[in-house]
């Protein structure tokens, strides 16, 4: 999607790039896990980008949480404060953080169970994936590509608020223009809109 020379950018936003980047990576590894009918491993590689992307965008606001990522020892860096970072610019981002941790971290003993469900503060279900243990669905299927669009537009909005000055569809940074799709937030929103919407109706 977006890979940049260390040539076409500051040294003080080369960081941000490389995470981005590694983000990319772990959706595309996904997409190919997702083709061998792997559903945990593709949501696990899914939460990891949407962590690292996030991360990207914290480091390059805060020197301090940048210390705290690439430092070997002292107080870690967290991951929630990340995401409380990005979802200020993105809102569906810590709703969805917490369904991804939901269906492939906290599995407990759903890991064997029939599906995988996440549920909304007010106790109604979200999101119904599943089942592990055997094939999915063409509703599944399809939720899951839909999952893996969204991440692609969120990881691509994180690289405009690190790098760059929007000017309309045209992007300018380091003199440079590029065109690129649309990654509003209104775009984002709707994404995740449609993937609660498909995983509603798989189940």
């Amino acid at each position: 999607m977006f890979l940049l020379s260390k040539g076409e950018v500051t040294a003080s936003v080369f960081d941000e790039i490389a995470l981005l980047n590694s983000g990319v990576e772990l959706v595309s590894s996904a997409l190919v896990m997702l083709s061998h009918g792997s559903l945990l491993e593709t949501l696990v590689l899914l939460r990891t980008a949407l962590e690292t992307g996030c991360a990207s965008l914290l480091i390059h606001r805060d020197e301090q949480e940048r210390e705290k990522y690439y430092s070997a020892g002292g107080e870690p860096f967290r991951s929630q404060r990340a995401i409380g970072e990005a979802k200020r610019e993105i809102a569906c981002v810590g709703k969805l953080y917490g369904i991804l941790s939901d269906v492939s971290v906290h599995v407990d003993k759903r890991v064997h169970g029939s599906r995988i469900v996440a549920i909304e503060d007010d106790g109604t279900t979200r999101i119904s994936i599943g089942p592990y243990d055997s094939s999915l669905s063409v509703k599944d299927e399809a939720a899951l590509l839909h999952l893996l669009l969204l991440m692609t537009f969120i990881l691509e909005r994180l690289l405009e608020l690190v790098t760059v000055e929007e000017r309309g569809s045209v992007l300018r940074f380091e003199h440079r223009e590029y065109q690129c799709i649309s990654c509003s937030h209104s775009s984002i929103e709707r994404l995740y809109s449609e993937f609660l919407d498909m995983c509603s109706n798989a189940a």
